[in-house]
C-alpha cells in the first residue's frame, strides 16, 4: 500500500525543487521567490524540531503563516505554489508548468510607448522582477485607451485615465504602476502634461490594532505549565512580551550581554529601528528568566538565551515565538475570535494598557522604541474611554433637514 503521508528530509526536497526550477530556466528573481518561501518553511520546522518533509507540517506551516502575516491573496497564492511543487516532487509528480499559459493581449497603436518603457527602466537598473510587474499594468491600460478609442497617447485626457481606472480588476497595482508610466511619458515629451497625479490614490484600510485587557492576559500567562524546561523558556518569553513589549525579532536575537543584573536592565539595539533601547528588568521577568536559566545551564555555552529544546540547540525563530505565543492562547480561555493572537498582540496590548493608564505618548514611545511618534499614537484608536471625552454631541436638526424628518414623522 502506497504511504499516505511520505516523508523526506527537507533539505533534500529543497535541492531537488532548486534543480528541477533551474532546469526549467526560471528567472534569478523568481528562484530568489521560491528560496524566500522555502527559508520561511524551514524556519517553521526548526521551531518544531522537525526534520522531515511532510504535507501535514506545511499544511500547518501555511495556516500559522496566514494568520501572523495576513498576506496579499498574490503572496499567498505564491506560497502555495511552492508548497504545491515540494508536494509534487513528494508524490514524485511530473512537472507541470502551473502558471495559466494565457498570453497577455497587447495594445495594437500604443505598444511601441511600452516598448521604450521597459527599456527605460532596464537601462536605469530596476529589478526583473519590477520591470515584469509594471510591464502587465501598463499594458492592460494601452488596451484599455485603445479600446476607447485612441490613435495617438497625445490625445490621452484625465477621462481616459479614469475609465482605465473604472474597468481594472485591480485598483491597488493601477494606482501604484500607473504614475511611473505617466512620469516617463512625460519627461521623455511624449506628453505635453504630467497626467501621473490625476491617478487617483489608493487608501489603504487602517486595521485596528489587537489587544486583550491585562485579565486575558493574566489568563494566557496561567495556562503555562512552568514545571517543565519548555514551560519555564515559554513563560520567561511570554513575560517579555507582555510586561515589556519587545517585537519577536528582538526576544529571538536576546543574549547574555543584554541582560545587565548590576543595573537590572535590559539593553538591546533593535532589529527593525538599529537604535538601542533600554529597558528594566523587572522582578517578575528577572525570576522568570532565572528559572529557565538555572534549569538549561548544561546549555549555557550559546550565547542566545532562548534555545530550541532538542539538538541542535539553535536560537529560537520569530516564528516559533508566533507559535508558542498562540499555543498558550489556545491553551487559554482567552476568546481570540476574530482577533490575531501572536507576540505582536502582546506588545500591542502593552502599549494600549499604558495610553490606558495615561502614560504620556513620549514615554510611551521610548519603552516602544519608536521613531516616528505618530507610530505610538497608532494605538491610541482603540482606547475608547478616552476618546469618549472628545465625542461632540450631535446637534439638533435644523432648517430644512429638520422639516424634512418632520414631513416624514421621524421627530414631531
Amino acid at each position: 500500500m502506497k504511504n499516505q503521508n511520505p516523508k523526506i528530509n527537507l533539505s533534500e526536497l529543497m535541492s531537488k525543487l532548486l534543480t528541477q526550477l533551474h532546469s526549467q530556466n526560471y528567472s534569478q528573481s523568481t528562484l530568489a521567490c521560491y528560496k524566500s518561501v522555502l527559508n520561511k518553511i524551514t524556519r517553521y520546522m526548526q521551531s518544531n524540531d522537525e526534520n522531515n518533509y511532510t504535507k501535514e507540517i506545511c499544511s500547518h506551516f501555511l495556516q500559522k503563516w496566514w494568520q501572523q502575516n495576513n498576506p496579499s491573496s498574490s503572496w499567498y497564492n505564491h506560497v502555495k505554489t511552492v508548497i504545491n511543487r515540494l508536494n509534487d516532487i513528494l508524490d514524485e509528480k511530473p512537472y507541470v508548468r502551473m502558471h495559466s499559459s494565457k498570453e497577455l493581449i497587447y495594445s495594437v497603436v500604443l505598444s511601441s510607448h511600452l516598448d521604450d518603457y521597459l527599456s527605460f527602466m532596464q537601462k536605469h537598473g530596476n529589478r526583473e522582477s519590477t520591470i515584469n510587474v509594471r510591464r502587465v499594468y501598463c499594458t492592460q491600460f494601452l488596451c484599455s485607451l485603445e479600446s476607447q478609442g485612441l490613435r495617438s497617447i497625445g490625445e490621452l485626457q484625465p477621462i481616459h485615465i479614469y475609465d482605465a481606472f473604472i474597468s481594472t480588476l485591480s485598483k491597488e497595482g493601477f494606482c501604484e504602476k500607473i504614475p511611473f508610466f505617466l512620469n516617463y511619458l512625460f519627461s521623455q515629451h511624449i506628453l505635453d502634461k504630467n497626467y501621473s497625479t490625476l491617478v487617483p490614490k489608493y487608501a489603504t484600510p487602517q486595521i485596528l490594532p489587537t489587544v486583550y485587557t491585562n485579565e486575558e492576559i493574566e489568563c494566557l500567562l496561567n495556562a503555562v505549565n512552568q514545571s517543565t524546561l519548555i514551560g519555564k523558556r515559554d513563560y520567561a518569553i511570554l513575560m517579555i512580551a507582555s510586561r515589556l513589549g519587545l517585537r519577536a525579532s528582538d526576544i529571538c536575537n536576546l543574549s547574555f550581554k543584554n541582560i545587565h543584573y548590576d543595573t537590572d536592565t535590559i539593553e538591546i539595539v533593535q532589529i527593525k529601528t538599529g537604535t538601542l533601547q533600554i529597558l528594566p528588568l523587572l522582578p517578575q521577568i528577572k525570576i522568570a528568566l532565572n528559572s529557565y536559566l538555572l534549569e538549561r545551564k548544561a546549555l549555557n555555552g550559546n550565547r542566545y538565551i532562548f534555545l530550541r529544546n532538542f539538538a541542535p540547540f539553535l536560537p529560537l525563530s520569530r516564528s516559533a515565538i508566533w507559535s508558542i505565543t498562540n499555543k498558550y492562547f489556545n491553551l487559554s480561555s482567552v476568546d481570540t475570535t476574530s482577533k490575531k493572537h501572536g507576540p505582536h498582540s502582546l506588545r500591542s496590548s502593552f502599549a494600549s494598557s499604558m495610553i490606558t493608564e495615561n502614560v504620556p505618548y513620549s514615554v510611551v514611545q521610548k519603552i516602544l522604541g519608536h521613531e516616528d511618534p505618530n507610530s505610538t499614537k497608532y494605538y491610541a484608536k482603540i482606547d475608547i474611554e478616552h476618546l469618549r471625552v472628545y465625542a461632540l454631541e450631535v446637534p439638533e436638526p435644523a432648517g430644512g433637514f429638520a422639516r424634512y424628518l418632520d414631513r416624514t414623522g421621524r421627530i414631531k
